[in-house]
């Protein structure tokens, strides 16, 4: 009776530890659909004031792709496929053929609901610039 109620045990146990889906990706703060929103300067957020019809949209998937959109106005739209990893504390790397083409550094807001993407920990640690992301 004891083995039996341990077998039920460990097999419930063994669906309710796959918190990424079960693609055996990331579930990480950065999946998901973030819009460039703005600039942070000296601390502060400057929102863009852009085109409507201008975007620039990164999509971060959960198995480590990333497809990125650039649209602007009149133009046909940029996209460009490539993969993610995440590196450490905020560190961030987009790989494209097994080669970094961009080491990023990113502070989410409290509610999640924002990203702010710097170029090194100089610029994370003082916010004298980065660019602000809004989660879509």
């Amino acid at each position: 009776m004891f083995v039996s109620a341990l077998m039920v045990s460990l097999n419930a146990c063994s669906g309710s530890d796959d918190s990424d889906g079960g693609d055996g990706g990331n579930s990480d703060e950065i999946v998901g659909t973030w819009k460039l929103y703005g600039d942070m300067v000296e601390g502060q957020v400057i929102p863009d004031n852009i085109e409507p019809c201008d975007d620039e949209i990164y999509q971060f998937q959960s198995n480590g792709n990333l497809k990125i959109t650039e649209k602007f106005c009149g133009e046909p739209s940029d996209v460009y496929n490539i993969n993610w990893e995440k590196s450490g504390d905020n560190l961030y790397k987009m790989v494209a053929e097994g080669q970094v083409v961009e080491a990023f550094y990113v502070v989410f807001s409290e509610d999640g609901q924002y990203a702010y993407h710097y170029e090194s920990v100089d610029e994370m640690q003082t916010q004298s610039y980065g660019e602000v992301f809004k989660k879509s």
